[in-house]
This record gives structure tokens, sequence and C-alpha cells, in this order.
């Protein structure tokens, strides 16, 4: 009990503590010498003791638990160090003494009260210049952590932009993978008209047939592809038309037996036809309307083989007609002749259908028969697409179940 009464301060030594420190607590450094910081606080009161002791702490690293008895000790130094740098006047050395002894005594000379007076002056300015970097300190703070966030929107904007930049390159690349550049125009070309599109292409090229022979693969067949259901022949062509392939190509679709459509074309738009077909995963099925188990009616199902294939035969010549009266000529000649040639029609047919009068409409009736009778265009293939297709679409489905065979 002792050595601790002797270590605690009175009343108004804790009194004079609080105010000593107020006076030099931005002068008094941090007591672990380790964060060399000048900024000592407050920390409470030591418990169980009378008077209060008062604790102090670091405010920076808030290590050290400074006693009543060892702050005042340093403060005493630094007023001590103080002193040695600006030593008050003699009167006030005396007066100083005098008070040690009387510590009621108030009484001072002018001399020494106003080096009191310039002293807590110049400690007040300190205070204030210091309160004031602290103050530009903390608003420095908050404009950095403001720019500090700021930065970080603008790069994450950033990479957005970045982001969004390569996926439209990736799809511009993808997009002219897919799509091939336009042929550059030359400087002076006048704008191309409707002769540069498709349709005029073949127009062209089909009226250079004129002047060429007949190829080797000449003539007409029919592709068979399979079919879940007789759909109208209007609706079969808007379908196809959807897949890519060309209508005006397609001069007569029928149904020659159940689950089986016939397209009629050209033999040289055959392999165009099948390879549009395939990339749609659709392939055609091996059927020959010539033969008698394609006959699907009752009423012929006892008849013999001999009577049977007659009956397929007929059947054949009569779809076989039937296509060519939708056919617009001069196509229709040059189907009519391959259908004799392969034997689907006769030869009494085959002149009546050459003896049907045909006039152009840009051509006198005289060069139209002579049209009729030139074997060298029966080549020509190409015709309007439109008025091809309305005709085709007269064609419906009651006319086509008139056949045992649809």
């Amino acid at each position: 009990m002792g050595k601790q009464s002797q270590s605690l301060l009175t009343a108004e030594e804790v009194i004079k503590l609080n105010n000593d420190f107020k006076k030099y607590r931005l002068s008094i450094p941090c007591p672990t010498g380790t964060c060399k910081a000048i900024s000592m606080a407050p920390n409470g009161f030591a418990p169980h003791q009378q008077p209060k002791q008062p604790r102090f702490k670091c405010r920076t690293c808030s290590k050290g638990n400074v006693t009543a008895a060892t702050m005042q000790k340093m403060i005493n130094k630094i007023a001590l160090e103080g002193q040695q740098q600006h030593p008050p006047p003699a009167d006030l050395e005396m007066e100083h003494e005098t008070t040690n002894h009387d510590p009621t005594s108030s009484q001072f000379s002018t001399e020494t009260l106003h080096y009191i007076i310039n002293e807590l002056n110049s400690q007040k300015e300190q205070i204030e210049r210091h309160e004031t970097v602290f103050e530009e300190l903390c608003k420095t703070k908050e404009k950095l952590e403001e720019a500090t966030r700021r930065i970080n929107e603008l790069e994450q904007i950033e990479q957005n932009l970045r982001q969004q930049l390569e996926e439209k390159e990736q799809q511009k690349e993808q997009q002219d993978t897919n799509f091939p550049p336009l042929r550059p125009t030359l400087q002076g070309d006048n704008i191309q008209n409707s002769m540069a599109s498709n349709w005029a292409h073949h127009i062209r090229k089909a009226a250079a047939r004129v002047f060429q022979y007949p190829t080797n693969t000449h003539g007409f067949q029919y592709v068979y592809l399979p079919s879940r259901a007789r759909i109208p022949v209007g609706k079969m062509r808007g379908t196809l038309r959807r897949f890519g392939i060309d209508n005006s190509q397609i001069l007569d679709i029928q149904y020659p037996a159940r689950q089986t459509i016939g397209l009629l074309v050209h033999n040289d738009f055959t392999s165009i036809l099948l390879e549009q077909l395939a990339e749609r995963n659709i392939h055609p099925v091996p059927f020959d309307p010539l033969d008698s188990k394609n006959i699907h009616d009752q009423k012929y199902e006892n008849e013999p083989l001999s009577k049977r294939q007659e009956i397929a035969h007929e059947l054949r010549s009569t779809r076989a007609k039937r296509a060519i009266t939708f056919i617009r000529p001069p196509i229709k000649f040059a189907v009519a002749r391959d259908f004799h040639t392969k034997g689907w029609i006769s030869v009494d047919d085959l002149k009546a259908i050459l003896a049907t009068n045909w006039v152009h409409r840009d051509e006198p009736e005289e060069l139209a028969k002579n049209f009729q009778s030139d074997d060298e265009l029966d080549d020509f293939m190409e015709t309007d697409h439109q008025t091809n297709q309305k005709g085709q679409n007269k064609r419906t489905y009651s006319e086509r179940g008139t056949s045992p065979t649809n």
C-alpha cells in the first residue's frame, strides 16, 4: 500500500495534470516508441483508486496504458525542455519558487503574466494550425476515397465497353464469313437495274439456250419423296419456296400413291433439287409408277397380273396427260415429247398436244406455229414464274383424287 500510495496523485495534482495534458498533448510522443506518433488521448480512469487516476493511450496505434504519475513525469520533462529553450525571466523563477512554497499564492509580476499569456497564445496558435492541418488532411482523404471510387467505376465501364466491342467484332466476323462481301462497283458505273437479279439471270440463260444444241441430259423426270399427308399443291409450293427451291423449275406436283409425292423437273435441275432437299435431311424414295404393287384400289385386287400392269400403265398415262395440261407452252411441248419417248402417252396424244394453238403475246400466229414444230426449241426450259405458278395452283386435291392410285 505504501508504494501504491506514493504513485497516486492527489485531487489537486489530477486537476493540474489534466490542465497540463491539454496544454502539451500535441507534444507528447507515443510511450511505446514504435509508431513514433504524437497523438495521445485520455483512456478513462484506473479502477478502485481514490482519487480517480486518469489513464492515457496513443491515439494512432491504440497501444500503451500510461498512468497518471507517468504522464505527469512525461509532461514535466517536456515542460523542462521547453524552459531550457525559452528560459523565463528571473522574476518568474522567483515567483515559481514562491508558488512551490505557497500553492495558494496568485501574486505575479506584470512581466510574468505577459510571458504566460504569450506562451498560451503561442500554444493556441500551434493547436489551431494543427487542427487546420488535420481538417485539411481529412478532406483530402475523403477526396482521395471519392476519386478511387470513381476510378473503379470508370474501369468497370471501360471493361464492359471493351467486352461489348469484342462481341460486336465477333458477330461482324461471323456475318462476314456467312455472307461474303459484295463486289465493289467500279467508279463511274451506273446503278444496276433489275436485269442484275437472279431471276433476270435465269431469263438470259433461258434465252441463250435458243442458240444451243440440246444437252445430253435433255429430258424430264419425276423425283419421288416421302409424304405424310396429301398437302394441297399451293401449300406444297409455299413449303418448297421456304426451302429456297425455285418453283419455276417444279413443272408438276402429284401424289401417285399413298405417302408418296412426285415432283416433275428437268434432268439438269435434278441434282440441284436433291442437294437442297438433302440439306434438310429429305431424301428421295424408290418408286415405279408402272409397278402393279402401287395400285391400292381394292376393286383391282383380284385382277390378274397382266391386267393390273395394264391398269398401272393407263393410270400413268392419265397422270402424264393431266400434268401436261397445266404446263405452259413451249415447255409443255418438250415435256409431251419426252413423255412419249418414255411410253407414257401415245402418238395420238402427242399430236393432239402439239396441234394446240399457242400464240405468244409479242409474236404473230404464223411464227407461233413454226415455234411449235421446231424441235431445237424443246430445251427452252424457262418461263414466267408467276404465271406458271398460278396455273399450277389451280390443281386441287379433288382433281387428283379421281385416280385409283391417288
